[in-house]
Order: C-alpha cells, then sequence, then structure tokens
C-alpha cells in the first residue's frame, strides 16, 4: 500500500494477488467504496494480471 500526494489531494495505491481471476468491473466497484469510506483516491491493482505497475504516473513520486 502507498499513500503519495498528487495535485493537491492524496492517492492511495492498493496491490493485491488474487487466487481467483478477477473482474475488472469488480475491482472498480470495490476501488470506488473504498475510495467513498477513506475520503481519497484510492488505485487497486491485481498483481496476477499487472504487467507493469505504476512506472508512470500523472505526478512524480
Amino acid at each position: 500500500m502507498r499513500n503519495y500526494q498528487c495535485g493537491g489531494g492524496f492517492i492511495v495505491d492498493l496491490a493485491f494477488y488474487a487466487n481467483q481471476q478477477s473482474d475488472p468491473y469488480e475491482i472498480s466497484l470495490l476501488a470506488n467504496q473504498l475510495a467513498m469510506r477513506l475520503r481519497k483516491d484510492v488505485d487497486l491493482v491485481d498483481l496476477k494480471t499487472a504487467f507493469l505497475v505504476s512506472l508512470y504516473r500523472g505526478c512524480a513520486t
């Protein structure tokens, strides 16, 4: 999990490794639910399907 600032707000990156194939739509819904609870932008990344994770972001880290 990583928390960094970009453009005045904080973003939470959370990576996970799913035992089963994950549905991108379900992951998006879960990210939205977490974002509402945390009141921060949330990015969820399934490491099983991710080839390149966060090498380039819209802001420098």
